[in-house]
């Protein structure tokens, strides 16, 4: 299987605005968006783009609802039995090598304050209609979906411009100053962004990772290796790299 498509990108919301954000993504709100996420989903749909050309008329599924998952935390019982949402410390150091051990399991669950949840060091996921999932830490987001494959991403520009269309409005909205590609096995949701690093400290830490940044996106898949598998040879895989967005080459017309 090949790596996923994903992207980080700086927000400086505070947390109260998080449980508001889908209204200020909706396409009232926001019509720039709205568009490019249709153009975007055109671009990777090809049924849902012979649709909307046929019926020019029809709302497209991106004028939808963003929704937010509301953060919970999961209850369990304390040696008292009462419901306490700190869970059971592992039982694994208390254990003889001949003992058994018992999965403790939740008995149920609670809301928590998107505040709560960043001090958990946990994310809060906010979803347009169809094609993404946002994952908010306190000062970044992670973006997954839009586009499946990191391969695609790289080598098709009828998805890769719709794409960096989309991060590009996300960044006007979020007030991000780059968006940063990458491919998934190198996502920073789960230590950086949940961490409360900002996009700033998060592309400082990709330098001293994985060193600098292509000098185009293009050149992270001409950067390919080469493996074996299932016995046959030369099959090529996008090789590993990252690449730091400012748009200051993206045309500024969505239309296509």
């Amino acid at each position: 299987m090949g790596e996923n498509f994903a992207a980080t990108l700086g927000h400086r919301l505070p947390a109260d605005a998080i449980l508001t954000l889908p209204h200020r993504l909706s396409a009232a709100a926001a019509p720039a968006l709205a568009r490019t996420l249709t153009n975007l989903a055109r671009a990777v749909n090809q049924e849902l783009d012979a649709y909307l050309q046929a019926h020019p008329h029809q709302r497209s599924p991106e004028e939808g609802e963003w929704r937010v998952t509301e953060p919970r935390a999961l209850l369990f019982r304390d040696a008292e039995g009462r419901a306490t949402i700190d869970e059971p410390d592992s039982p694994w150091e208390k254990l003889t090598p001949d003992a058994r051990w018992t999965l403790v399991e939740p008995i149920g669950s609670r809301p928590i304050s998107v505040a709560e949840a960043w001090a958990r060091k946990e994310d809060v996921e906010v979803q347009s209609p169809t094609l993404l999932t946002l994952h908010f830490g306190p000062h970044a987001c992670a973006l997954r979906g839009g586009i499946d494959l990191w391969a695609t991403f790289l080598r098709e520009p009828s998805q890769q411009v719709p794409m960096r269309r989309v991060c590009r409005e996300l960044a006007r909205i979020f007030d991000s100053p780059v968006a940063l590609y990458l491919p998934s096995s190198w996502n920073p949701l789960s230590d950086l962004v949940v961490g409360g690093r900002t996009i700033e400290q998060i592309v400082a830490e990709f330098r001293k990772r994985h060193g600098p940044p292509a000098a185009t996106i293009e050149a992270i898949y001409s950067e390919r290796d080469y493996h074996r598998e299932g016995g046959h040879n030369g099959r090529a895989r996008p090789g590993k790299g990252y690449y730091i967005d400012t748009f200051a080459d993206l045309p500024n017309d969505d239309a296509g």
